[in-house]
């Protein structure tokens, strides 16, 4: 039996929307769960769960389909990706309301709308939707690896091992720093310290060396940017949000839109100059929007601590 291409996308859309919901209903059942002291360090774990299993998802799956039936593969791969599931056992839930099923939707819809009335969570949209922080370099660089010379092991190891190493060091970098400071703030702060670690790998030659340095450096920055975007998620869930997973859908998905249209713009400015044009279109465009944002977030911030003094005097 050979499935027609109709089938295969139907399959795959129930795929994708199954891991949408999902991933929103976990993200938001588990940032209900949490104080505020714990969002970057489930913000970092999250992260570090993501990447790993996802390049670990990939690697297992290749073994399977190459050395098994596909029967079995297919079995093997259904095991080990439900398996996580069996933790969920142990997490304290919430007990469901008794609304049923037709008022359930209609208050979502009231409460969607209700979400836009918020101001923190304007705020994360804005800076979330906007390429603050998205470094959309991590997912052109492996088509690049002519430009600077280097093998195809090379690039497949950067792509692999060492997005993953990357990864997990970027996320662990979050929690001791986010004790220190504000993380919308830091959030940009990452995007501007990037866009200028981008800027400076034109100042090095195009080799290996080079290339590496940029596959690790760019995913150490991007997974940093994930891991404080998901604890400024869990921090506006706050703890036993009856809202948290649409909360959590919402901004994840603003989160990553802006890796979808940064991979069009560092395309045009590789049509412009080749890899220069895709790193100055990167940097100077995601470094300007943080400094534009740091300038209008600063100013809500000051507007909030004067608002509490006026009041008073009042």
């Amino acid at each position: 039996y050979h499935p027609s291409k109709v089938e295969i996308e139907a399959v795959m859309t129930v795929a994708y929307l199954s891991l949408a919901l999902y991933g929103a209903a976990v993200g938001g059942w588990t940032g209900a769960l949490i104080d505020k002291d714990q969002n970057s360090k489930l913000g970092a774990w999250v992260t570090i769960f993501n990447i790993c299993s996802g390049g670990l998802g990939v690697l297992l799956s290749g073994f399977f389909t190459q050395h098994f039936s596909p029967d079995l593969a297919a079995l093997l791969v259904f095991v080990i990706f439900l398996s996580p599931m069996l933790t969920f056992f142990f997490i304290p839930a919430p007990p469901p309301d008794e609304v049923l099923a037709s008022e359930s939707f209609l208050r979502f819809g009231r409460e969607v709308l209700s979400l836009l009335k918020r101001r923190e969570i304007l705020v994360s949209l804005l800076i979330f939707t906007l390429p603050s922080a998205s470094f959309a370099l991590t997912n052109t660089l492996g088509g690049w690896g002519k430009e600077f010379h280097a093998s195809p092991g090379m690039v497949s190891f950067f792509g692999g091992v060492g997005a993953m190493l990357a990864g997990v060091v970027g996320s662990f970098l979050i929690p001791p720093i986010a004790k220190k400071f504000q993380l919308r703030p830091m959030y940009l702060a990452i995007g501007i310290l990037g866009a200028c670690f981008t800027l400076s790998l034109l100042l090095l030659p195009r080799a290996p060396g080079t290339y590496g340095l940029a596959f690790l450096g760019e995913n150490i920055f991007q997974a940093a940017a994930f891991a404080t975007a998901y604890a400024i998620i869990y921090d506006v869930i706050g703890k036993g949000n009856p809202l948290a997973a649409t909360i959590f859908a919402l901004l994840t998905n603003a989160m990553n839109f802006p890796i979808v249209y940064m991979e069009v713009v560092d395309g045009h400015g590789f049509d412009w100059h080749g890899v220069t044009g895709a790193f100055m279109a990167d940097a100077i465009v995601s470094g300007g929007i943080c400094v534009i944002l740091w300038i209008v977030l600063f100013h809500i911030l000051r507007v909030q601590k004067m608002r509490p003094t006026a009041e008073s005097l009042a």
